[in-house]
């Protein structure tokens, strides 16, 4: 894994880190038109859907990973994909947080576990992107993300109902990327409130890659031909959306002001059990 993981890494941050091809321009040409700020009036019941958007390239597999390596938004390295969550509001209590996981300590996370499989000459390495990760859990708070745009839908008192009991009874154990993680449990209590939104895009993958003269293969069934990820960029794109046809409120600002970035237990945990991994990418990326 070590081995791979040197050269992929080398190979993706080779080159400029911020995509300037057309395709890319047009995945985020919607965030030149954004919707207008907003003075939320106040109300008893409502949800917030919050969402960290990295900006990242979809455009094929290739693009997707030099992008995580490096975040076209502000050139980070800390290798995250975004995050998306929700505030719930009553008259008396208030509820926030997320899905995540992928922690590492259970079993490999996604990157890892692609890279073990190809250093064991697995035919299909990639199949490891639709594992399913047993260590979900439901966060409490941002997990120390700052939104890039946030929504506000309001609620009847039924909806409130129905919304805080869905959160309460979410199966937050299992976490994939490719259908159960923060962007659709996000998406799923929006639909609860009356929002539809979407939150999936599909990635094209390259069966062989060569890096530095060795030709490393993917896959072999092409089921593993492209891969359907839920993204936070897609949410916020969509949750903008929302806002423009007035089924929601910019509430971006209204969450800046009113709840700063703090750092919880959790987090401190997260960041002490992902230290090791973090340091051996940043020491790559260098």
């Amino acid at each position: 894994m070590v081995r791979f993981g040197l050269l992929l890494l080398s190979l993706l941050t080779s080159c400029a880190w911020h995509p300037c091809t057309p395709e890319y321009h047009v995945q985020y040409c919607h965030l030149n038109d954004p919707p207008p700020v907003e003075l939320l009036d106040p109300c008893p019941h409502y949800l917030v859907v919050l969402v960290c958007a990295r900006h990242l390239d979809y455009t094929n597999g290739k693009q997707l990973l030099k992008t995580i390596a490096r975040h076209p938004s502000d050139g980070s390295k800390n290798s995250d994909v975004g995050h998306a969550w929700v505030l719930l509001q009553g008259e008396k209590e208030r509820l926030e947080g997320g899905h995540t996981g992928e922690f590492g300590v259970v079993q490999p996370r996604y990157f890892e576990g692609v890279a073990d499989l190809i250093d064991y000459h697995d035919p299909n390495p990639v199949r490891y992107l639709w594992a399913t990760q047993k260590d979900g859990c439901f966060q409490k708070g941002s997990g120390g993300f700052v939104p890039t745009f946030a929504a506000r839908i309001k609620l009847s008192q039924e909806q409130y109902k129905e919304v805080r009991a869905f959160i309460l009874s979410y199966s937050y154990r299992d976490y994939a990327i490719t259908r159960h993680q923060c962007a659709t449990f996000a998406a799923d209590v929006a639909e609860i409130a009356g929002v539809e939104l979407k939150h999936s895009v599909t990635v094209p993958i390259e069966q062989r890659i060569t890096l530095y003269g060795e030709n490393i293969q993917l896959w072999s069934d092409p089921f593993y031909a492209e891969l359907t990820i839920s993204s936070p960029d897609i949410l916020e794109k969509s949750l903008m959306q929302a806002v423009k046809e007035g089924k929601a409120q910019n509430a971006t600002n209204w969450y800046l002001e009113n709840y700063r970035k703090k750092t919880t237990l959790f987090d401190r945990i997260h960041s002490i059990k992902t230290i090791g991994s973090k340091l051996n990418r940043s020491l790559m990326l260098k």
